[in-house]
């Protein structure tokens, strides 16, 4: 089976919807149609479908709650027809490997249900608490918790990158990490010294970037979503190679 997992785009609204329709009332009541619909629309973070010979066969999502630190799997649904052939089984361990990748996220919580609880567990989720009737009259609330203590911590060489990163930051604007920090230290490292708001990127700052970034094999980039991130250093590259063509202002800082 050619599975393709990828990010959700907004023409995928449909697809999805049909999704939880094909799946009520045997997992939803039919008011949670219109509940999802305004998820899509004004609540969905990072969201993900599953395509089969461009068929959109499955979906499932990732939110954050406490400024990142908590991520939440959201909406995870199969269709009927593909139940039972893995398909959650990879969207879930694909997401599971986005969070693990994160060094921000201390936290892995889903709310799910009585009918589908037994899957979560499969892979490590543990039950927090039961609430009677919360979706619906005959559907409880199921809130589990995933244990994170096997989550790989960033290496020592790239929490002092971050630190470093953010030294600079706070030494030259007075903030924790200035508007596009990311994208004038990694032109720096390119091009030399440069005057940055009420100070310098120096030699120093430089050849201590530079080593970090290399021993880590690393890069520290700044999400709204979830704030500091850590990318490897190829992964960097093609991202400011991308963004600083098409918005050079970004070097500007």
């Amino acid at each position: 089976m050619n599975l393709l997992i990828r990010d959700y785009q907004t023409n995928d609204a449909l697809s999805c919807l049909d999704l939880v329709q094909s799946n009520t009332p045997a997992y939803f009541v039919q008011e949670e149609w219109n509940d999802f619909k305004k998820y899509l629309e004004l609540e969905r973070e990072d969201y993900y479908v599953v395509e089969l010979d461009n068929q959109v066969i499955a979906c499932g999502g990732i939110n954050y709650q406490n400024h990142g630190a908590t991520a939440v799997f959201s909406w995870d649904v199969v269709h009927p027809a593909f139940q039972g052939q893995s398909i959650g089984k990879q969207l879930l361990q694909y997401r599971l490997q986005k969070v693990k990748t994160n060094p921000g996220i201390n936290q892995l919580i889903v709310r799910t249900s009585q009918l589908v609880y037994r899957f979560y567990e499969q892979f490590g989720f543990k039950l927090v608490i039961t609430e009677k009737a919360y979706w619906a009259p005959n559907l409880d609330l199921y809130f589990m918790q995933y244990s994170t203590a096997d989550f790989p911590k960033p290496a020592a060489a790239q929490l002092q990158l971050m630190e470093l990163m953010q030294t600079i930051s706070e030494r030259c604007y007075y903030a924790t990490w200035i508007k596009n920090l990311e994208y004038v230290l990694w032109d720096a490292l390119k091009n030399g010294p440069l005057n940055y708001g009420h100070d310098q990127v120096t030699n120093q700052d430089i050849q201590q970037l530079q080593a970090l970034a290399i021993t880590g094999d690393a890069w520290v980039y700044f999400d709204e979503q979830t704030e500091e991130q850590i990318i490897n250093l190829a992964a960097w590259e093609m991202k400011f190679a991308h963004h600083s063509m098409t918005n050079p202002r970004l070097l500007l800082g």
